[in-house]
């Protein structure tokens, strides 16, 4: 249980670094910005999907 919540915790550290790294982009590029958020943020669901799905058949 403890390694599913460390897994939790660096997601959403690294859930929080993109969101800001995703507002700078979008100040300096605008639209475009908004595109690649789309696409990172399906992949980063679908990993953390993974995770889950993956820590519940290991416990």
């Amino acid at each position: 249980m403890e390694l599913f919540l460390l897994i939790v915790i660096i997601f959403s550290i690294c859930i929080s670094l993109f969101s800001a790294g995703y507002f700078i982009a979008w100040l300096c590029h605008g639209d475009k910005a908004i595109h690649f958020f789309r696409i990172s943020l399906r992949v980063m669901f679908g990993v953390l999907l993974i995770i889950v799905l993956g820590s519940k058949l290991v416990f």
